[in-house]
């Protein structure tokens, strides 16, 4: 005689915290054009140095090379064959202070001029894990109130938790307030944090108990108090 599978209830939800973005990660570039490569190699270097103490006086200590290259160079306009070498030197940093990213970046751009590029400014949230912590309580609540929900209809009663599972994984889930840039003449783009929203996904597993089953296996069950 095959034994029948339990009865249970599956539940999902995705629980969300509010996190306000407390660093700015920076991808730059120094790209030089010489005639020949190791001037270019040079030159770029020399402007790195620079860029760099800029950091260094801001106390912006977290950065780290992302790239080193060294190609021919042909001139946008047309032409047959290189005109010179290009050096790129590509950087990435991460800023501290939300307010004045935007100035430190103007600062790095007057100190290399034309050679500096910025190809991303984003925000972000150095220390996820107190906000994954409130997710994971928001989601695992949710579940909790879908549950109980759902067994009245059937005549069944909700029992214990069997099974809890994170799914999706934690994960900067969207953007409920983006950061913002405005032009502040003479100091460099200012940046508004906004906020973001960190969400963890859970599924949790619930014994169903039949309220019927229980009520008639009470009223057979012998009555232990009644002396013998």
């Amino acid at each position: 005689m095959t034994t029948p599978e339990p009865a249970v209830v599956v539940v999902s939800a995705v629980g969300v915290a509010d996190a306000v973005p407390d660093a700015v990660v920076v991808h730059l570039t120094l790209e030089v054009v010489a005639d020949e490569p190791g001037p270019a190699v040079s030159r770029a270097a020399a402007l790195l140095a620079d860029v760099l103490a800029v950091l260094d006086t801001a106390g912006v200590s977290e950065r780290r090379t992302t790239g080193l290259d060294v190609n021919p160079y042909w001139d946008p306009r047309g032409g047959e064959g290189p005109t010179g070498h290009q050096a790129q030197y590509s950087l990435q940093v991460v800023v501290p202070d939300v307010a004045t990213a935007g100035e430190l970046v103007q600062r790095a751009a007057d100190t290399a001029g034309t050679a500096l590029r910025v190809h991303s400014f984003s925000l972000t949230v150095r220390d996820l894990a107190p906000h994954q912590a409130a997710a994971r309580a928001d989601a695992v609540g949710a579940c909790r109130d879908q549950a109980a929900q759902l067994p009245d209809a059937a005549g069944l009663r909700l029992g214990r938790l069997l099974r809890l599972v994170e799914g999706g994984g934690d994960r900067l889930f969207g953007v409920q307030e983006s950061g913002r840039a405005s032009r502040a003449m003479g100091a460099g783009p200012s940046t508004e944090a906004g906020t973001q929203e960190v969400a963890v996904a859970v599924t949790a597993t619930y014994a169903l108990l039949d309220q019927a089953a229980e009520t008639a296996q009470a009223q057979t069950a012998p009555d232990r108090t009644a002396p013998d």
